[in-house]
């Protein structure tokens, strides 16, 4: 009586196991296709997976019974999986789901989830693990197996609890922050400065004015993302040692220079803007559209456009401030 509520309490339990964390232990792994869950108006499944959990499961449920807990009784290993199998279809039974059911698929799946505890049974267990391990080999391997499957779970679990940038950092208060602090100080500078080359000979421009701004403002946090103004003043001072080499330099990053001097702030301000204006006109002229992504990649080229998408991210982020 004792080993039947055993092997039925260790079914139940493995039951339970296939049940609940199936889908979550499918989600954890790098299988291209996950653990099927049933639907009635999605034609495509992968409850072929299933079948492969079922197995890889319930022979590590006995394995691990077995290396780990030595007061079960060996003999009632092997009625684990067949007390698993009642518990499954009992279950689907006092659902009503018996009829939805294809018989074809059950019985392969119940008939290799068997074998695979046949198997084990017969080749391990009754030979003391197989003739050529022995149980504590074979139970050290065991444990880092099963240390390097714990490794690959919670790696997964960090990897899949973090794959989205906006659950490790805080991108939109950083660049409304930025976009304050570098609006208090630059703002007038800059409107002024716009307003100077419009009345140049550049009025056309002058109806995109707040477009013109917020790219200004784009490249310039993005700019000064990169380079600080720690970095700056370091490569300021290292610049004054080193004339005959051209620095990008001041917050916008630009490499030309005023009266043989590597630029300051203000000064990378204004001839970023001559940059950009340039750019515009040209664009327009060509009879284009001003686009954010165009622009910044005309003003820093680069490998894939990686820096058009950094400053289009973040103009998108400053036109919807206040």
């Amino acid at each position: 009586m004792l080993h039947i509520v055993s092997v039925l309490t260790l079914g139940l339990i493995l039951f339970f196991i296939m049940q609940n964390l199936g889908v979550p232990i499918s989600n954890l792994s790098k299988f291209e296709k996950k653990y099927d869950q049933f639907s009635f108006y999605k034609s495509e499944a992968t409850s072929g997976v299933n079948i492969l959990f079922n197995i890889f499961i319930s022979t590590i449920f006995i394995l691990v019974l077995y290396a780990f807990f030595p007061m079960i009784d060996r003999g009632d290993l092997v009625w684990i999986v067949p007390s698993y199998i009642l518990f499954r279809y009992t279950f689907i039974f006092l659902l009503g789901r018996f009829s939805l059911l294809k018989p074809r698929y059950e019985l392969l799946l119940s008939c290799l989830t068997l074998l695979s505890s046949w198997a084990v049974n017969h080749f391990i267990i009754r030979e003391n693990l197989s003739l050529s391990f022995s149980f504590e080999n074979f139970k050290n391997e065991l444990e880092i197996l099963f240390a390097f499957f714990i490794y690959d779970v919670i790696k997964n679990l960090i990897i899949g609890s973090f794959d989205n940038r906006d659950n490790t950092s805080q991108r939109k208060k950083y660049i409304y922050k930025r976009l304050r602090k570098l609006k208090n100080k630059y703002d007038y500078l800059v409107r002024i400065y716009l307003k100077y080359k419009y009345m140049e000979g550049l009025s056309f421009l002058e109806k995109d004015n707040e477009q013109i701004l917020n790219m200004v403002y784009a490249i310039m946090i993005y700019e000064d993302f990169t380079r600080p103004k720690l970095i700056r003043n370091i490569e300021f001072i290292v610049s004054k040692f080193l004339n005959q080499s051209q620095f990008s330099s001041g917050i916008m990053q630009v490499k030309n220079k005023v009266n043989g001097k590597n630029l300051d702030d203000e000064n990378s301000i204004y001839s970023a803007i001559d940059i950009l204006l340039k750019e515009m006109t040209d664009i327009i002229s060509n009879g284009h559209n001003l686009s954010i992504f165009t622009v910044a990649d005309r003003y820093n080229p680069s490998y894939n456009s990686e820096y058009a998408f950094e400053v289009e991210y973040i103009y998108e982020i400053v036109k919807l401030a206040d």
